[in-house]
């Protein structure tokens, strides 16, 4: 008797099978959704964007066939949800009643491609302007824009070809790196290059009033880059004085600057204007000068009113302004 059991359980199974085969109230259609899908082509199919099976390899056939629009472009992402498959389907014969769905809710196609990254196009643009048009000494070239990121069919073999382009800007370059598959054109990026120049800026690391001396004590000497060669004579203004005041970070530009001076503006009994300059104030005043002094000095002036003696900077018209904690 024991003997006969696996034989009784395999024709239990058998029948089984059997009447589900047979079964009248099976799906004709079974339309399983991934998840996500890469394609190629212009058009899609339901047969490229899920897997279809019928016991019927006619129906089968003729929904896998059937048309789901236009495929995704480069970069784009579409999605396709059941309600749409089902829609398409009834149109084409098939009623909802005769499908099973199984998987996802909806399937994200993509197209079925791979991205040659800005950066690799630019280095070889870089390399390729290095050699064709070499920096002058001082300079290099900078860039200025790029394309950006290509997509080019998944699997190819990409080849980067650099060639000079036609550019009638002065002091710029353009480069177009082409994409190339087995001697296929796939794409063709444009890479703008400027000419950067060292260039050497006098920065203030301290506010420098009006009068002040620039010194190296106030200023820093910084490398930046610029659009324009450095001038053949440039120096750091050491030793002039400033024009009105050049707050701390500013460039100390020659604008800014005039040369030092060693004329007496004020002398010793003048009657002085005082003056202080706020934000949205100025308060005069008038003074008695109790010593000589030229541009930037500190000397000594007594208010005429009050007859209090303080501290003041000569500035550039002859006027001074009261300052605190300097002498």
């Amino acid at each position: 008797m024991k003997a006969l059991r696996p034989l009784l359980a395999a024709l239990v199974l058998a029948a089984s099978s059997g009447a589900a085969i047979c079964d009248p109230d099976a799906p004709a259609l079974r339309v399983h959704l991934p998840r996500a899908v890469s394609v190629d082509g212009e058009r899609l199919s339901l047969g490229m964007i899920s897997v279809v099976r019928a016991d019927d390899d006619a129906v089968a056939g003729k929904a896998a066939a059937i048309a789901m629009g236009r495929a995704p472009w480069s970069k784009e992402t579409l999605a396709i949800d059941r309600t749409t498959i089902l829609g398409r389907l009834a149109a084409n014969g098939l009623p909802r009643s005769e499908v099973r769905f199984s998987g996802a809710e909806q399937v994200v196609i993509t197209r079925n491609e791979e991205v040659v990254a800005s950066d690799r196009i630019v280095k070889a643009a870089e390399a390729f302007l290095g050699k064709m048009r070499p920096a002058p000494a001082g300079s290099n070239w900078r860039l200025l824009r790029c394309s950006g990121d290509v997509c080019v069919p998944a699997g190819s073999r990409v080849a980067l070809e650099p060639r000079m382009a036609k550019h009638g800007v002065d002091r710029e370059a353009v480069v177009e790196v082409v994409a190339k598959s087995d001697d296929r054109m796939l794409t063709v990026s444009t890479v703008v290059f400027r000419m950067a120049y060292r260039q050497r800026q006098l920065v203030a690391t301290a506010d420098i009033p009006a009068g002040g001396v620039v010194t190296p004590e106030n200023t820093d000497i910084r490398s930046v880059t610029g659009d324009y060669p450095e001038p053949a004579d440039w120096a750091a203004p050491y030793g002039q004085r400033a024009a009105r005041l050049i707050p701390v970070g500013s460039v100390v530009r020659t604008g800014l600057v005039r040369p030092a001076t060693t004329e007496v503006l004020v002398r010793r009994n003048d009657t002085v204007l005082m003056r202080i300059t706020g934000t949205l104030f100025q308060i005069t005043a008038l003074g008695e000068a109790l010593e000589n002094g030229g541009e930037g000095d500190l000397i000594k002036v007594r208010n005429v009113d009050s007859k209090r003696i303080v501290v003041a900077r000569v500035i550039h018209d002859g006027t001074v302004q009261p300052v605190c904690g300097e002498r």
